[in-house]
């Protein structure tokens, strides 16, 4: 998966077309609430058969963080 499909998932979960920068704090985009969490979780586990641990993802402050849990490179 490239950046930009990443992006584009994450997107269609959030149920957004607003682009945010990398470095925006998931706790300030209303859209990534919980269900956009599980979504997120079903998504990795879907595209790279990896069981996302709520726990880790909880320490997911940013998208990149997100982008480093996935192990995608930027």
């Amino acid at each position: 998966m490239t950046l930009e499909e990443f992006v584009a998932e994450l997107k269609d979960i959030m149920q957004t077309e607003e682009d945010f920068p990398l470095d925006t704090k998931l706790e300030d985009i209303e859209e990534f609430d919980s269900l956009a969490r599980l979504g997120f979780m079903t998504l990795i586990d879907e595209k790279y058969g990896v069981e996302v641990d709520p726990n880790e993802l909880a320490e997911c402050v940013t998208f990149k963080d997100l982008l480093k849990y996935t192990d995608i490179k930027i």
